[in-house]
C-alpha cells in the first residue's frame, strides 16, 4: 500500500533557481546600460561637466542606487512583472519617466545650471534607449532559457479536484513555459467550468497523453485507488513521461519556492537532479570541454594508428555505427571501433566469451575500452554525455521495457561512454533477467543521486579499470 504524499516544494514547473538566474540576468543587463551610458556621457561632456574625481564617483553611486531604488517600489522584479511582457514594458516606461524628472530635478537644485539639466535629460533620453535594447535581449533570453528549461513540456492533471486545481494555478500564475493540455477524471466528479479542458474518465488519459505528446502527468489519485492509474502509470514508463504523484499543496505557497513530489513506488524517480538547468549545463560544459580534450590530445593520433591496424586485420570501415536508444528513447547512430568481421547479427546479438566474430585488434580495443573513443564524438554532438546509463541496443529496448517495468526510466537523461552501473561491475553481457535487473538499478540510482562529483568518481574508476583489466571485458 502506498502511503499519502505530501508536497515537499522541491522541484516543479518553475524552480527558484530559474527564477533567480533570470533575475540576476536582469541586474547584470540594468547595471550594463546605466554605467555604459554614464560613462559615455562624462566622455562627451568632460568639458562642460564641473564634476571629476570622487564627486563622479559618489554621482556614479547615487544614480545607481536612485534607478534600484525605484525599481523597488515600483515591483518591477516581481514574478508576475517579469514574465509578464506587456506588464514589464509598461512599468518600465513609466519608471523611466519618472527617472528622468528626478534627475533632471536633482540636476536643478543641487548644481543650478539649466544646461546640466538639459545634460541630464539627454541622458535619460539615451539611456531609455539602451534600456530598451538590453531589455528586448532580456526578453529574447527568458524565452531561450524557459525554452531550454522546460522544452516540449505539456502536461495533464489526473483527478479534478481543488489541489490539482492548485497546482495548476501555481503553474500558470508564475509565468511557465509547461502547456497545460488539461485534467483527466470521471465525468460525476466535475461541477463546474474549467479553464483548461477536463477529459471524461481516468482511462481517457492515455488516448490524451498520445495526442497532446504529454511528456509529464501529475496525479492526484494513486494507483491503488484506480486501476486506470496504474495503467497510465506504465503507459508513462514506456513512453519516457515523467509521473509525479501529487497528494496536497499549500494555498500560502511562495511563488518563489519550489516544489515537487516524492515517489509511491519503484516505478517512479524520487528525485531527478538533472531537471535543474543549472545541473544540466554543469553536466553539457564539462562534456564539451572533456570530450574536446580527448579528441584533440588523444583521438588526433589514435585513429589513425587504430584504423590502420584495424584494415590491415579484416576488411570493413575503421568505425562501427549502429542505432542505440538515446535520451526519451530517440534512436541516434553511436560509433565506435570496429572491433569484429562484418556480420549480419550486429544489430541483434551481444558480444559474448570467446565470441568468433571478434578480432584480434578487436580484442584488445574491447579490452582497453579503447574501442568505445569515438563515442567522445558522440558526446561533443549531444547525442551522448561522458557518464549516463550505456545506451542499448533498439532491439534489446524493445525486449527489456516489456520485462522490467522500470527500464525505460534510464532514457530520462543521455547515455554515457561509461555509466554507473559499468563501473560497480555490471558491464559487459547480460546472461539473465536479473542481470538486467541490477544494471538498471544502478542507473536509476545515478538519476536519482547525480552529482559531478559521482560523474568524476565514475570516470576516474573507468579509468582504473581498464589499466587493472576487468572480467566482463571481451
Amino acid at each position: 500500500m502506498a502511503r499519502p504524499l505530501d508536497f515537499s516544494f522541491k522541484m516543479v514547473v518553475m524552480t527558484n533557481s530559474f527564477l533567480q538566474r533570470i533575475k540576476l540576468m536582469f541586474f547584470i543587463l540594468e547595471i550594463l546600460t546605466i554605467n555604459i551610458t554614464l560613462f559615455h556621457y562624462r566622455l562627451l561632456l568632460s568639458n562642460q561637466l564641473p564634476i571629476k574625481g570622487v564627486e563622479y564617483i559618489f554621482l556614479t553611486g547615487a544614480i545607481n542606487l536612485a534607478w534600484w531604488l525605484a525599481i523597488y517600489y515600483s515591483k518591477l522584479q516581481t514574478n508576475y512583472n517579469v514574465f509578464n511582457f506587456s506588464n514589464f514594458v509598461n512599468r518600465s516606461a513609466r519608471l523611466t519617466i519618472l527617472y528622468k524628472e528626478i534627475l533632471a530635478g536633482s540636476a536643478l537644485v543641487l548644481i543650478g545650471a539649466i544646461t546640466l539639466q538639459k545634460t541630464a535629460g539627454n541622458f535619460i533620453v539615451v539611456m531609455a534607449g539602451c534600456l530598451l535594447l538590453s531589455r528586448t535581449i532580456y526578453s529574447t533570453l527568458i524565452f531561450l532559457l524557459r525554452k531550454k528549461e522546460f522544452e516540449e513540456c505539456n502536461v495533464i492533471f489526473i483527478g479534478y479536484n481543488q489541489v490539482s486545481r492548485d497546482l495548476a494555478d501555481q503553474f500558470s500564475s508564475i509565468g511557465s513555459a509547461k502547456c497545460i493540455a488539461g485534467f483527466c477524471d470521471e465525468g460525476n466528479n466535475v461541477r463546474e467550468l474549467s479553464r483548461y479542458p477536463v477529459f471524461s474518465g481516468v482511462s481517457s488519459a492515455i488516448d490524451v497523453c498520445t495526442r497532446h505528446n504529454v511528456t509529464e502527468i501529475y496525479s492526484t489519485i494513486s494507483p491503488e485507488e484506480n486501476k486506470a492509474v496504474k495503467l497510465l502509470l506504465n503507459h508513462a514508463n514506456k513512453k519516457c513521461i515523467r509521473f509525479k504523484m501529487v497528494a496536497g499543496i499549500a494555498t500560502n505557497v511562495s511563488l518563489n519556492q519550489p516544489f515537487g513530489y516524492n515517489s509511491i513506488s519503484d516505478s517512479i524517480l524520487s528525485n531527478e537532479p538533472l531537471q535543474y538547468l543549472g545541473n544540466r549545463l554543469i553536466k553539457r560544459g564539462f562534456d564539451i570541454v572533456f570530450s574536446s580534450v580527448v579528441l584533440v590530445f588523444i583521438m588526433s593520433w589514435l585513429l589513425p594508428i587504430i584504423g590502420v591496424l584495424i584494415k590491415l586485420e579484416s576488411k570493413g570501415p575503421v568505425l562501427f555505427k549502429q542505432l542505440r536508444s538515446g535520451k526519451n528513447n530517440k534512436p541516434f547512430y553511436c560509433y565506435k571501433f570496429r572491433s569484429m568481421l562484418q556480420n549480419t547479427d550486429a544489430d541483434s546479438k551481444q558480444a559474448s566469451r570467446n565470441d568468433q566474430r571478434i578480432t584480434r585488434i578487436g580484442s584488445f580495443l574491447r579490452r582497453t575500452s579503447l574501442d568505445e573513443f569515438p563515442q567522445f564524438f558522440n558526446v561533443l554532438k549531444g547525442d551522448m554525455s561522458i557518464v549516463g546509463p550505456r545506451p542499448h541496443m533498439i532491439k534489446h529496448t524493445d525486449e527489456y521495457s516489456s520485462l522490467i517495468g522500470v527500464y525505460m526510466l534510464r532514457h530520462f537523461v543521455k547515455p554515457g561512454v561509461t555509466g554507473w552501473a559499468q563501473v560497480n561491475g555490471f558491464r559487459g553481457e547480460t546472461q539473465t533477467l536479473r542481470q538486467m535487473e541490477k544494471r538498471i538499478e544502478k542507473d536509476i540510482w545515478y538519476l536519482e543521486n547525480w552529482s559531478f562529483g559521482i560523474d568524476v568518481k565514475a570516470i576516474l574508476l573507468t579509468v582504473l579499470n581498464a589499466v587493472k583489466g576487468e572480467e566482463n571485458a571481451f
